[in-house]
């Protein structure tokens, strides 16, 4: 025989079902975020983890080399284009150093290549950056006027020039006597315009706990401000179009990097913000592109990562995450990857061991590359909407401890022909991952295949379709979790009419059995129920005549209601052992299942002539089984009125059964 599809399915009201659901989630999700510790997962075959900078394989493209023979001294500048002077000593302030020489440099396109060694004049804790500053030796001419009453006064004038090593070079003589000094202002010979920051410029620095890098900077060069210790925000202006390796790796400091958006950068190379221990938010710049490995290489308090959109601005131009991107981000929870990404690096989120749910890029068709999630032990779901996207790893989310629980989010299976391929991937034998999707009424559906069965429970935590595939044995588990739910329900006629398996095991989990969700299952021999209470609908197991032994073990909750529903078992004509009672002495003692109700002809089995059914418990007038068993008109069969044959079980062994003959014929 055929599996059968249900026949007959129940719906609640939307708003019902997503109450429940978020009901039966918040366990799940305490769960989620308890993240497993004590838990090494085996990095996969070819892929390395980095666990040092160093490891990381720098973005080419984004170095801004200096000749160091080609630095100079540069000085900050009034609005009159005068320098500014010391106000103490009055002579300019080299603040910083700068190139105009080197390859790609120029007057008009000058990078800043460090701090002025000999000065420490950062004030406030700002870093002070100016588009224009003078560049050679900055000179003074002072007026000295003698006779200045007269109509013919005499200047004399002396030059200053104040030399790259920090000596002057006077140029004339002071008068012995003049009658007026005019003191003029140092000026530079050129003007450079700033446009870069070289590599390594400011590397090592501790003095200051803010940079505003300002719109005229076009590109931060590799370890720019590597080793900042004291650096705690960065606000880069919209102008700067790329970021170098490392630029501000190992700035342990830093609390947050904001991009004025929308922003021109478009590429931010490998271990950008590398080993920035204090880091916690971190939005993308709205025209980012690329950005190299290892990114966030062990940002251990990264928690929010925005890559999606810059307020109204989407990041349509996001194309390529390197290798490694986000690995060792422990306090990443979740995070909805850009969807337009094309490419992702291997290893994107390894050993972020909080990270719970992530949202896959769509856009474009991705084969996820290998280590993807490795050591990702908390995940809950991954969501991938592209019907032709799928992960390289058969083996992708095995290091997830409790993988039952967890589940991949894709298109609806019901409406693509062929397939979405992560459907394929996730339900295929080798891989076997539950797979959740919304269907086109906006019902909700986890899909799961274990043991060669495919279950389907819906958001309540209802079975409610079933398949068998070609590797189903004859033994029918009932899961307790699939996807983020226990499994608490069986939906009606789910199992109906399914040959070739003999023995069905139902866990506690389950606390409702609809109405005929095991009928007529024709080879069906034996049951065994775990209850902590369990409602039985009507007809639930009728019909089933092959069916010889029903256990219902207690699992010692006494609170537990069970109720057995009208001919649950009628017509099941082989059926000879029925068990309420636990008497396995290991367990120290013998416990009965707390059976509060069964309905009528619960057990009428319409057994032959000549045979009886056996049904085990403990012997009490005010228990329910031992009520029925005894009672007159509960008879196996209407025809021949045999009647149940009720024994205790250990410890007293007793057996009783109603006999009609007794009594003046009234039992």
């Amino acid at each position: 025989m055929g599996v059968k599809t249900p026949k007959i399915k129940r719906r609640l009201k939307k708003s019902a079902r997503r109450t429940i659901a978020a009901l039966l989630m918040v366990t799940s999700l305490i769960v989620a975020l308890i993240p497993v510790k004590d838990v090494e997962a085996t990095a996969p075959e070819g892929i390395t983890i980095p666990t040092t900078l160093e490891e990381l394989v720098d973005l080419e493209g984004l170095s801004v080399v200096s000749e160091p023979g080609n630095r100079r001294n540069a000085y900050l500048l009034n609005e009159d284009q005068t320098c500014k002077v010391d106000s103490v000593y009055s002579y300019p302030i080299p603040y910083f150093q700068i190139d105009t020489m080197s390859s790609g440099f120029s007057l008009q396109s000058a990078a800043i290549t460090g701090w002025n060694e000999a000065l420490y004049v950062i004030r406030d804790q700002t870093f002070p950056l100016s588009e224009q500053m003078g560049y050679g030796s900055p000179v003074r001419t002072d007026r000295y006027i003698q006779n200045s009453a007269s109509s013919n006064p005499i200047s004399i004038y002396v030059t200053y020039t104040y030399n790259e090593d920090g000596t002057v070079t006077q140029d004339g003589e002071i008068p012995e006597t003049y009658d007026e000094y005019i003191m003029g202002a140092f000026k530079c010979p050129e003007i450079a315009v700033i446009r870069y920051i070289s590599d390594g410029a400011f590397k090592d620095r501790a003095n200051y706990s803010r940079i505003m890098i300002p719109d005229f900077i076009l590109k931060i060069g590799n370890e720019a401000f590597m080793n900042n210790n004291a650096l705690a925000q960065v606000e880069i202006a919209s102008g700067c179009t790329s970021i170098g390796n490392k630029a501000f790796a190992n700035c342990g400091s830093l609390q947050g990097v904001n991009f004025m958006q929308p922003n021109q950068c478009d590429t931010l190379g490998s271990g950008t913000f590398g080993n920035c221990t204090s880091l916690q938010n971190f939005e993308f710049p709205s025209n980012i592109k690329e950005t190299g490995n290892g990114l966030f290489f062990n940002c251990p308090e990264l928690i929010n990562v925005s890559m999606t959109a810059a307020g109204e601005t989407q990041m349509t131009n996001f194309s390529k995450l390197g290798d490694f991107t986000f690995v060792g981000c422990a306090k990443l929870s979740e995070i909805k990857l850009n969807p337009f990404l094309s490419e992702m690096g291997e290893g994107t989120f390894a050993n972020c061991g909080y990270l719970t749910k992530v949202e896959m890029p769509y856009d474009k068709t991705m084969t996820f590359k290998q280590g993807t999630f490795h050591g990702c032990i908390s995940l809950s779901y991954v969501r991938v909407d592209n019907n032709t996207s799928s992960f390289a790893d058969g083996q992708e989310f095995n290091s997830i401890p409790v993988l039952n629980s967890f589940y991949i989010w894709g298109p609806n299976p019901q409406i693509s022909d062929p397939k979405p391929e992560i459907y394929n991937y996730a339900t295929n034998m080798d891989n076997n991952y539950t797979y959740y999707y919304i269907d086109t009424a906006g019902d909700e559906h986890y899909e799961k295949t274990i043991n060669g069965f495919k279950f389907t429970v819906d958001a309540t935590g209802m079975i409610n379709s079933f398949e068998k595939t070609a590797s189903s044995g004859d033994t029918l588990q009932i899961p307790d979790v699939i996807g983020p739910y226990s499994v608490n329900k069986i939906g009606e006629k789910t199992f109906e009419g399914i040959d070739g398996i003999t023995t069905v095991n139902i866990p506690s989990t389950v606390k409702t059995v609809e109405y005929q969700a095991f009928h007529a299952m024709p080879d069906l021999t034996t049951l065994n129920i775990t209850t902590e209470g369990i409602s039985i609908d009507t007809e639930a197991f009728a019909e089933c005549n092959r069916l010889d032994t029903v256990n219902f073990i207690p699992t010692g909750n006494a609170a537990g209601e069970t109720t057995i529903g009208a001919r649950c078992f009628q017509n099941c004509t082989n059926l000879r052992n029925v068990s309420f009672r636990s008497d396995d002495f290991t367990q120290s003692g013998a416990f009965d299942t707390y059976v509060t109700l069964i309905g009528e002809d619960a057990f009428e089995t319409n057994c032959p002539s000549g045979t009886t059914l056996k049904m085990r418990g403990k012997i009490d007038p005010d228990y329910e089984p031992f009520r029925y068993a005894t009672s007159k008109e509960n008879t196996l069969n209407s025809s021949m009125s045999p009647y149940i044959l009720y024994e205790s079980g250990n410890p007293q062994n007793i057996q009783c059964q109603y006999d009609p003959s007794l009594n003046d014929g009234q039992g």
